[in-house]
């Protein structure tokens, strides 16, 4: 004998209550896109239907012109959160760029070994790469430090391996990674400088390329001490490259963004009181539709349908968003307040 299933129950709705949980969900939807653009006066919810004097008209024109006000705000702040984060974002491009400039220096030893080019020339490799190497290595990690300091990378599962110059006896292409320390560079306010020097090691790998070609035509090898005197050249332009001033950059660059979470949080609690205030404003236009008399019928003012209450407490909440903005908000994320602020601080 089989056992039957519980019998689905019947949906006793009726086509009113289908309408209304319908009408419901529209209305959350419309909520929700007003409180996402700060759109207080949507089509249809004019106070000037309600009343078109003087008194009222010149109070729904402030409201309009706060509406302005408010977007512009939240604008305000969506553009200074991206704009720290970019910042954090460049923070991590130089990290990165200091590494390129010891792996460059790196390159270029390697390819003097790789090349063997001082046995066969007979000339001693006298360029050595260990006080330079060591130099920019330290930049490195302290810069890496600085942005573990201030958490905007994490800590290291395990320590880092240090690159051994003798692992790896593969030639690598020169001119592809001036093209990405132009890359790195590019950001950053040492660009200029930096654009010159790796302008001058391009200038001298692509000779160095010709020369080896011409050598090549006449069935010959190029002299290695030719070479050796390309890339020691090279190698000096390397260690002349600013990655001290991309040091000083990263602290610049920490000295606005950190701590952190003080940006993250002070956006959210600003995103949070626009949207708080923008929810009280819809939620009051709306009890006054929902319970206005009819409109702009004769006899039928401002204060015996409620508009003129309605337009005074929204004109109270709108000075109240004002001066608080003014005092806890604006001071942050006005450029010209934030460094009135920085300078109050100071002193």
């Amino acid at each position: 004998m089989s056992v039957a299933g519980p019998t689905p129950k019947a949906d006793l709705s009726t086509p009113e209550q289908e309408d209304k949980r319908y009408q419901a969900f529209i209305d959350a939807l419309d909520l929700r896109d007003q409180l996402r653009d700060c759109d207080l006066w949507p089509p249809g919810s004019d106070f000037s239907k309600a009343c078109s004097c003087r008194e009222c008209g010149e109070k729904i024109k402030e409201l309009k012109d706060f509406e302005k006000q408010i977007k512009a705000n939240k604008k305000l702040i969506t553009k200074y959160i991206v704009q720290v984060d970019d910042k954090v974002d460049l923070c991590l491009h130089i990290a990165s760029n200091s590494h390129w400039t010891k792996w460059m220096l790196d390159l270029l030893h390697k390819n003097l070994k790789a090349k063997a080019v001082s046995e066969k020339s007979g000339v001693p490799l006298t360029l050595t790469r260990s006080g330079s190497a060591a130099k920019l290595e330290a930049i490195h990690q302290n810069i890496v430090q600085m942005l573990r300091d201030n958490g905007l990378i994490g800590k290291p599962e395990d320590e880092e391996k240090v690159h051994d110059d003798d692992d790896d006896n593969e030639s690598c292409d020169v001119l592809k990674e001036i093209d990405t320390g132009r890359f790195y560079y590019d950001q950053t306010k040492a660009k200029d400088k930096a654009y010159v020097l790796l302008q001058e090691i391009e200038k001298l790998e692509n000779d160095h390329e010709k020369d080896k070609k011409i050598a090549e035509a006449q069935q010959k090898s190029l002299d290695p001490a030719v070479s050796m005197k390309y890339i020691e050249k090279q190698f000096e332009l390397v260690k002349a490259l600013p990655v001290e001033e991309l040091q000083e950059e990263i602290e610049e660059l920490i000295a606005e963004i950190c701590p952190r979470d003080a940006h993250q949080k002070m956006y959210e609690k600003a995103r949070n009181y626009i949207s708080n205030t923008c929810y009280a404003i819809i939620s009051k236009r709306k009890e006054f539709w929902q319970g206005s008399l009819p409109l702009a019928s004769e006899g039928n003012d401002h204060s015996s349908n409620g508009l003129n209450e309605t337009l005074d407490s929204l004109i109270d909440r709108v000075n109240l968003f004002e001066d608080q903005w003014k005092k806890d908000y604006a001071p942050f994320f006005n450029p010209h307040d934030r460094s009135d602020l920085k300078r109050q601080r100071a002193e």
